[in-house]
């Protein structure tokens, strides 16, 4: 079975003693990449029971194992007490940030969150890193489309401090520039600097000032 770009990618950031829960975990091909790598505990989350019962299929080879289990719920909210890693992939920023803040005290509990949203990284960024630090970032691309993953550390009693520019470019890939990340971010300057020509929006133009300064 072939895993994704973007799946091995994120099996890159989950270490082998990581207890993992995939939330919404589709037809869990995650969780066979963490099996396959060799961790102790996997937890596959969704809230329909098509995806769970195809996600026992493909994880077939390990369904004597009592270390994996499958959970018909939303999000954290029968979440394994053995849980310390969990992973959020292919959701709207939107919606993972309220799967999270709807379990927040268990979310802050956890050793590491690994998140990758279509949507809404500017507003992810902001509301999360209230309770939470990002300890790395990366931007990947599969089938001519960009994916950022972040992941985020419980930040306890530390106080975070991320301004507009960390949350809209994230403080990491602004200071990594990586290819994707330059690529990215003049594609969307050239598409301001067109909208701006016919209008005037300062929310637009602070966009562009902000990516023009990090570019440098």
């Amino acid at each position: 079975m072939k895993i994704s770009k973007r799946i091995q990618k994120i099996i890159e950031y989950i270490d082998v003693e990581d207890s993992v829960a995939d939330i919404g975990c589709d037809h869990g091909y995650l969780g066979l990449g963490c099996l396959e790598k060799g961790i102790k505990f996997l937890q596959n989350i969704d809230n329909k029971k098509g995806p769970l019962t195809t996600a026992m299929k493909n994880l077939s080879d390990y369904q004597m194992n009592d270390n994996v289990i499958y959970t018909l719920c939303d999000g954290l909210d029968n979440l394994d007490s053995r849980v310390d890693t969990i992973v959020i992939s292919g959701m709207g920023g939107d919606l993972i940030n309220q799967i999270i803040n709807r379990n927040l005290e268990k979310a802050k509990n956890l050793k590491k969150i690994i998140i990758v949203a279509h949507t809404k990284l500017f507003l992810l960024r902001k509301e999360l890193t209230k309770n939470f630090y990002i300890i790395d970032e990366t931007i990947i691309s599969e089938k001519n489309k960009l994916y950022e993953i972040i992941i985020f550390k419980p930040s306890g009693e530390a106080k975070t401090n991320y301004n507009y520019d960390d949350c809209l470019l994230g403080p990491i890939q602004k200071i990594k520039k990586e290819d994707l990340f330059i690529d990215k971010w003049n594609s969307r300057l050239e598409e301001i600097e067109k909208i701006l020509k016919n209008t005037t929006n300062a929310d637009l133009k602070k966009e562009k000032d902000c990516i023009i300064r990090n570019l440098k």
